[in-house]
């Protein structure tokens, strides 16, 4: 897990992140002193209250955790209100459609795709590939689950 963390913490940086997903706050925690603020975004409540622990236990205050579905959340949100970087980790299923289509009407210059399902993240890369104009800067695969076939795919997409 340290060397996804670092592997993302490295490569992002600016004023304002949505964590997407964001679960007990591990990509917020990992990025909190590389951007000016950041919200993170869960629908699960045990999950949020995890996550503000964490940022109490770690003494992190310019994160707010917002318990919401991503679907709500960004459907609220425009590209005026301006983000420098997008994380999403979603469940295997992928993004919906909703938040796809969100997220193209937010238009964040950086998108990091975490999934444990390459179909699906390959699904939604190309639609921000063709619909939005982002490109595949960097990728990386985490083997999370030794001797399985499953693996963590992280991609960093720029504009």
């Amino acid at each position: 897990m340290e060397h996804l963390v670092t592997w993302v913490s490295s490569r992002l940086r600016g004023k304002c992140f949505l964590d997407v997903y964001g679960g007990t706050g591990l990509f917020s925690i990992a990025l909190h002193d590389r951007f000016e603020s950041g919200t993170l975004i869960e629908v699960a409540k045990p999950l949020i209250a995890r996550a503000q622990e964490n940022f109490v236990r770690n003494n992190i205050r310019n994160i707010d955790a917002v318990h919401t579905s991503a679907e709500q959340f960004l459907a609220a949100r425009h590209s005026r209100d301006f983000v420098d970087c997008l994380v999403v980790d979603p469940p295997r299923p992928g993004l919906t459609r909703k938040v796809r289509e969100s997220i193209r009407a937010l238009a964040p210059p950086t998108l990091l795709y975490v999934s444990c399902n390459p179909a699906t993240q390959a699904r939604d890369v190309g639609f921000f590939a063709d619909k939005c104009g982002f490109k595949i800067e960097r990728g990386a695969l985490f083997d999370f689950y030794p001797q399985t076939h499953h693996l963590e795919s992280v991609l960093l997409l720029r504009r």
